[in-house]
């Protein structure tokens, strides 16, 4: 999973709204979720397998969160230097290195969660056992385990490197509509650029197919159909007689999509455009009732904030890509009227000249 300090929360914010609403935290996705701080020198091998079944992905430690009801607790203070320091010696030669750690706050009541980014990169990760043993562990679903051959043999292949992928921009747009024949409904999209942070000199595939999206709003998720612009589509209107103009040239270096794939060979942005349709045979069985549509049409339009999510495949990765962007109403929606809202991401400015980088 590619990340950002702005990804880490949305994907820790998305796991505590998910477990509150009382649904399950994907297995694969890289999040830890702690209650306390874990003891390092009897919870290294937990982070060695889970570091292992990344293989080179970010793993997200998010501590001060029950993993299952998505309660947020008030663990001990720890020094984050010393607690990894701790934790370092409980490997053979490398352990998984820090990143960043950063504060996720979540809630009404500003609730706060110590969460920690590693890289992964350097595995396999070897943990110390006893009786001068020496063990690489491995995570399957929630269990872990001794790595086995095939295990080995999978984490040490050849893997494509996942690029960093973030959402630079997104605006989501609801309109309501009531017909008389078939009763209300709502329409809405989701526009958004993707930046892929792609080293030059390797290439990314992304199949479009596999592209997924959905808007999150109140605990509710609506799905999205994804379309992505691609290289030779004509919008414009040609005259009778006219010659097509000719196919356009894929860039050496850049983000293109074509022939049904998003091909990053250097960093870049792709156009991804959403569309949501309620009643839709795609929605949720619970997003078909008529009963359930007026009550999204109200919600949505109230609603201040919501999620845009789009999960991707990199050609040759193991896991899914998934990216959020949280955003913030734009202008007045009314649950009366036509127009619901508009919502854009709320980008966060960093300050390049803060203190603490001062020299």
């Amino acid at each position: 999973m590619s990340m950002t300090k702005q990804s880490v929360d949305a994907l820790v914010q998305a796991a505590v709204s998910n477990l509150r609403a009382g649904r399950a935290v994907e297995d694969d996705a890289g999040l830890e979720l702690k209650e306390r701080w874990p003891d390092p020198t009897t919870r290294a091998r937990q982070l060695a397998a889970a570091a292992n079944a990344l293989g080179g992905e970010a793993l997200v430690y998010a501590i001060g969160v029950n993993d299952k009801n998505g309660d947020v607790t008030t663990p001990e203070r720890r020094e984050v230097q010393d607690w990894c320091a701790q934790l370092a010696k409980q490997f053979d030669q490398i352990a998984p290195e820090l990143l960043w750690s950063q504060t996720v706050y979540v809630g009404d009541d500003a609730d706060s969660i110590q969460v920690l980014v590693f890289d992964t990169s350097d595995f396999p990760y070897v943990v110390k056992a006893p009786e001068n043993r020496f063990e690489v562990p491995y995570r399957r679903g929630t269990a872990t385990r001794s790595a086995r051959r095939s295990d080995l043999v999978r984490m040490l292949s050849s893997r494509t490197r996942v690029p960093p992928i973030a959402i630079a921009e997104a605006k989501v747009w609801f309109r309501a509509f009531d017909d008389a024949n078939s009763g209300i409904r709502i329409t809405g999209a989701i526009e958004a650029d993707i930046f892929i942070e792609q080293a030059i000199g390797e290439v990314a595939t992304l199949p479009i197919r596999d592209m997924r999206a959905r808007i999150a709003v109140n605990d509710v998720h609506i799905p999205a159909d994804v379309e992505v612009r691609q290289l030779g589509e004509r919008w414009s209107i040609r005259r009778r007689g006219e010659p097509y103009p000719p196919e356009p040239i894929p860039p050496a270096l850049g983000v293109y999509a074509r022939d049904g794939f998003v091909v990053a060979t250097a960093p870049g942005e792709f156009q991804v455009s959403s569309r949501v349709t309620l009643p839709s045979a795609d929605a949720p069985e619970a997003l078909k009732q008529p009963q359930t549509i007026l009550e999204m049409k109200d919600i949505l339009g109230a609603a201040d904030e919501m999620r845009a999510d789009l999960a991707l495949r990199v050609v040759g990765a193991e896991r899914l890509v998934r990216v959020s962007a949280s955003l913030v109403r734009v202008d007045e929606g009314n649950s009366s009227k036509v127009a619901l809202g508009t919502w854009e991401y709320a980008v966060v400015a960093v300050d390049p000249w803060t203190e603490d980088d001062q020299p």
